[in-house]
C-alpha cells in the first residue's frame, strides 16, 4: 500500500508538472529560456547577503547603540522567564528553541531563490532556495539542530518521513513538492550555518555567485530581484490572467509589461550597502530601465542650473525631480478607455461639470518637466510649515485662468455649504508686486492655517503660509545670489545636478538641531527597554552628546542618473546611523511632529480607556446600588411577599 502511494504521488507531481510547462509553452513566454544550448543556465530569481547587524553599525558614535542592540535578546528572555509570562505560554512554548534563535541573532545571513526553467522529462519547475543563518559555533549549530528535531519529534509522525540528507551531510531530508528539503547544520569555510535548502541546490555556497558582484569598498550588503530570471513563471501567470481575466486581465498584463515586469527582458533591481570611508553608500541599480522610462514614470529630463535658482540658499532639505504629467496623464486614458469606451469621455465631462475647467488642457498641458520640494529658514525657520512646492508651467497663463476658474467655482461651492453670517471661507485673489496670489481665508473663526499659491514666472509655487509663499515667490524670480547654488550641503558636495533626473539633499548643520532632541527620546526608550530591573545589566547612554554628534557630520546626497539603459539611484549619508537618524527625524521638524502626535495618541487613547472603564463600572455600581437599596434590605424572604415581586419584575424588565 504504501509503494502504491508513493507512485500515485509521483505520478500526480509528473502530470502536474506538465500541465504547468504545457500551459509555459503555450502562452509563449518560456519558450526563451526553454531553448536556451546545452539547457537553462541558473539564474537568481531573489537574493541578498548581509554581513550582520555589527556592520551596520561600524561608527564610533553607534557604539551605545550596538551594546543596547545586543542586550535585546537577554531582554526578551528575562521576560520570558517571569512567573507569569511563562505561566501564560504554558508548557509548548518551545522555549530552547526560542533561547537559540535568539543566541544567534546579529550574525550573518544570506538567501537566494533561483530557477533552471523546467525539467524536460518531468515538466517539473527546476527552483531552488537557500536560506542560511550563521551561527557562533559547531556546538551552537548542535544546539539549535536538536531543538528543531525535538519540536518536531513533538508534532508526530505524520507528514512525509525525515531522513539524513544524501546531498548535505549532518542535514535532514524531507520530499516536499517539486523537490527535496534539507534542513540542519552546515559548516561554510570556517563559519558554521543552520540552512534550509530547498530544491535544484547542488553547491549551496557557490550559488551565491549568482548575486551581483560586491563593487563598493566596505560593502555590508548585497542583493538582487531579477524579473527576467523569473519569466518562466510570471509567464505562466501573464498566460492565465490573458485566457482567463478577460479584458481587465489583458489590461493588468499589458501594465506589467510596460512596467518592465513581464519577460525574458524584464528589469533586475540590484542594491549594495557599504561603508567605503567616513561616509555610508547606498546603490540601486534597474538595469534595463531604459526601454521601460515610459511605464516605470522614469524622465531622461536632467536638472538644470536654473532649477536650482529658485530654491533659497538656506534650505536644509532639498529635493528636484524631472517628471512627464502630461505622458502619465496620457497612460491614465489610455487605461480608463481600454476598460470602457468612453470612460474618458465620461469622466471629463463630469469634472467640466463640477469644477468647470478641462482638466487635460487647462491643467495637465498647462505642466512642465521640473518639480521641486523644500524646507528653509527664509520661508518659515525651517520647520514643516516651511515646506514650498514648486511645479514648473510650460503655459503660466493658462494656469493663472484655470486657477482663477478654480477659485470662483470652489467660492460658490462653499457659499452653498456654508449658510452663515458668522463665518466665511473663501479663496482670495490679488497681486503683490507684479505676482497674482491666492489664499484660502476664514474669516470670523480662529483658524491658524492660511495655504497660499502664487504664480511666478514659469512657477506654480504652494506653500502652508502667505509668508512662506511670499518668500519663495521672490526666490522663484530667479536671484542666483541668493539661490542653492550657494547652498553649504550642495557647495561641500560639490554638486550641480551632473546630469542627474533626481536629486535630494539633507544639511545636517541645520537639521540635526532639530532632530536631535526626538532620537535622544528614541535612544532613551531603548535605554530603558534593555535596562534589567535587578540592575545588573545596563547599555550606558546610547546617544552620543549633541556638538560630538554633529562634528563633522556628512550631509545626506541622493541622485538618479542614467547609466546607458540602466537606472542608478545613489546615497550617500553619515557613516553614523544615529546621525542619520537625526539628520532625517529634523527635516521639517518632522521628528516632533511624529512624536508629539504619537504621545497625543497614547495619552488621549488612556483617556479613552479610563472613560470606557469609568463608564463600566459606574454602570456596575448602579445596577450593584439598584440591585441593594434600602427596600432590599428591608425584604423577606418569602416569594409571596409583594417586595419580592417587585424585584422579579424588575430583572424581568432588565
Amino acid at each position: 500500500m504504501r509503494k502504491l502511494i508513493t507512485s500515485a504521488l509521483c505520478s500526480t507531481r509528473r502530470t502536474a508538472g506538465r500541465t504547468i510547462a504545457a500551459v509555459a509553452l503555450a502562452v509563449g513566454l518560456a519558450a526563451p529560456v526553454l531553448a536556451q544550448e546545452g539547457g537553462p543556465q541558473r539564474q537568481a530569481i531573489i537574493g541578498f547577503e548581509f554581513a550582520g547587524c555589527n556592520a551596520l553599525f561600524p561608527d564610533d558614535n553607534d557604539a551605545g547603540l550596538r551594546r543596547a542592540l545586543h542586550m535585546i535578546p537577554d531582554r526578551i528572555k528575562e521576560v520570558l522567564e517571569t512567573p507569569e509570562i511563562a505561566r501564560d505560554m504554558g508548557n509548548d512554548f518551545p522555549r530552547p528553541l526560542v533561547y537559540a534563535l535568539l543566541d544567534n541573532l546579529g550574525g550573518s545571513m544570506r538567501m537566494i531563490v533561483t530557477q533552471r526553467g523546467f525539467d524536460e522529462a518531468t515538466g517539473q519547475p527546476r527552483l531552488g532556495a537557500v536560506l542560511s543563518m550563521q551561527l557562533a559555533d559547531a556546538q551552537a549549530a548542535k544546539t539549535m539542530h536538536g531543538e528543531i528535531e525535538k519540536l518536531r519529534q513533538m508534532a508526530g509522525e505524520e507528514g512525509p518521513p525525515i531522513e539524513p540528507s544524501n546531498r548535505f551531510p549532518g542535514m535532514n531530508d524531507v520530499q516536499a513538492p517539486f523537490g527535496i528539503i534539507s534542513y540542519g547544520p552546515r559548516q561554510s569555510g570556517n563559519d558554521w550555518r543552520y540552512e534550509i535548502i530547498f530544491g535544484d541546490i547542488p553547491d549551496a555556497d557557490g550559488v551565491f555567485d549568482l548575486l551581483p558582484k560586491a563593487e563598493l569598498d566596505g560593502s555590508v550588503c548585497r542583493g538582487v530581484i531579477d524579473f527576467a530570471a523569473a519569466s518562466p513563471f510570471t509567464g505562466m501567470l501573464a498566460g492565465m490572467a490573458n485566457m482567463g481575466g478577460g479584458r481587465e486581465g489583458g489590461l493588468l498584463v499589458d501594465y506589467f509589461k510596460g512596467m518592465g515586469l513581464l519577460g525574458p527582458n524584464a528589469i533586475s533591481a540590484e542594491w549594495e550597502v557599504a561603508y567605503p570611508g567616513d561616509f555610508a553608500q547606498e546603490v540601486w541599480r534597474v538595469r534595463r530601465a531604459g526601454q521601460y522610462a515610459d511605464g516605470l514614470g522614469l524622465s531622461h529630463e536632467v536638472i538644470s542650473r536654473e532649477d536650482f535658482t529658485v530654491i533659497p540658499a538656506d534650505a536644509s532639505f532639498i529635493s528636484i525631480k524631472k517628471m512627464e504629467p502630461q505622458r502619465e496623464f496620457a497612460k491614465v486614458k489610455q487605461m480608463l478607455g481600454a476598460m470602457d469606451d468612453g470612460a474618458w469621455e465620461e469622466v471629463k465631462g463630469q469634472i467640466h461639470e463640477a469644477l468647470g475647467v478641462d482638466l487635460e488642457e487647462g491643467l495637465i498641458n498647462a505642466l512642465g518637466k521640473t518639480g521641486v520640494f523644500y524646507f528653509a529658514d527664509s520661508t518659515g525657520g525651517g520647520s514643516l510649515l516651511s515646506g514650498v512646492l514648486l511645479v514648473e508651467l510650460s503655459n503660466p497663463r493658462t494656469m493663472i485662468e484655470t486657477l482663477n476658474t478654480l477659485a470662483d467655482r470652489l467660492n460658490g461651492m462653499i457659499a452653498d455649504e456654508i449658510d452663515t453670517e458668522v463665518v466665511s471661507v473663501k479663496m482670495d485673489k490679488y497681486m503683490r508686486d507684479g505676482i497674482p496670489f491666492m489664499e484660502m481665508r476664514v474669516r470670523g473663526a480662529p483658524v491658524p492655517s492660511v495655504p497660499t499659491l502664487a504664480v511666478v514666472g514659469n512657477w506654480l509655487v504652494i506653500s502652508p503660509t502667505p509668508q512662506g509663499c511670499t518668500a519663495a515667490a521672490a526666490q522663484a524670480k530667479g536671484v542666483e545670489a541668493s539661490s542653492a547654488l550657494r547652498n553649504r550641503a550642495l557647495s561641500a558636495l560639490g554638486v550641480r545636478g551632473d546630469m542627474a533626473t533626481q536629486l535630494m539633499v539633507i544639511d545636517p548643520a541645520r537639521t540635526m538641531r532639530d532632530g536631535y532632541s526626538v532620537t535622544t527620546l528614541l535612544c532613551g526608550a531603548l535605554e530603558n527597554a534593555v535596562r534589567s530591573p535587578n540592575g545588573q545589566r545596563d547599555p550606558g547612554m546610547v546617544m552620543p552628546i549633541h556638538n560630538v554628534l554633529a562634528a563633522d557630520a556628512h550631509p545626506m546626497l541622493m541622485t538618479a542618473k542614467w547609466d546607458g539603459e540602466d537606472y542608478v539611484v545613489n546615497t550617500i549619508a553619515d557613516r553614523s546611523s544615529l546621525v542619520n537618524a537625526a539628520m532625517m527625524l529634523g527635516v521639517g521638524d518632522v521628528g516632533e511632529v511624529l512624536f508629539g502626535a504619537a504621545l497625543g495618541a497614547g495619552i488621549t487613547g488612556a483617556a479613552c480607556k479610563d472613560a470606557m472603564e469609568r463608564q463600566h463600572y459606574g454602570d456596575w455600581d448602579e445596577s450593584w446600588d439598584m440591585h441593594h437599596d434600602d427596600d432590599f434590605d428591608d425584604m423577606e424572604a418569602d416569594p409571596d411577599d409583594e417586595d419580592w415581586d417587585d424585584v422579579d419584575d424588575m430583572h424581568d424588565g432588565q
